[in-house]
């Protein structure tokens, strides 16, 4: 996928994150958040540095070439974030909360222009 499906993929899925319903929705949510995350990354990494890949699973690997720890981290929590949520019984309004500002901080920084 190019830089721009990206783009456009990731505001979809944040879009579609939106309309669910906290309380019914959680798993939902946090996982849809994760891969507007993973596609927010993949678009900074392809406009910036002409690579990067299309499995969220090795966005950190990318995000640590090229020096960008900060981001590679908050990717790292909200995976666990996701996982807790998805894969066990941790579902929560708070859990939700942490997952959509670690999405805007991604975002923040995968539009930003350099």
């Amino acid at each position: 996928m190019k830089a721009e499906g990206h783009l456009k993929k990731a505001k979809k899925i944040e879009k579609s994150a939106e309309k669910l319903d906290p309380e019914a929705d959680s798993e939902l949510i946090i996982e849809g958040l994760y891969g507007a995350a993973h596609h927010y990354i993949a678009y900074a990494l392809q406009t910036r540095h002409d690579e990067h890949s299309d499995k969220h699973s090795q966005d950190p690997v990318f995000l640590k070439k090229y020096g960008y720890h900060d981001i590679r981290s908050k990717f790292e929590v909200l995976d666990s974030l996701r996982a807790g949520n998805f894969y066990g019984g941790r579902t929560n309004g708070e859990r939700i909360r942490k997952a959509k500002q670690l999405l805007i901080e991604i975002k923040e920084w995968g539009v930003a222009e350099l």
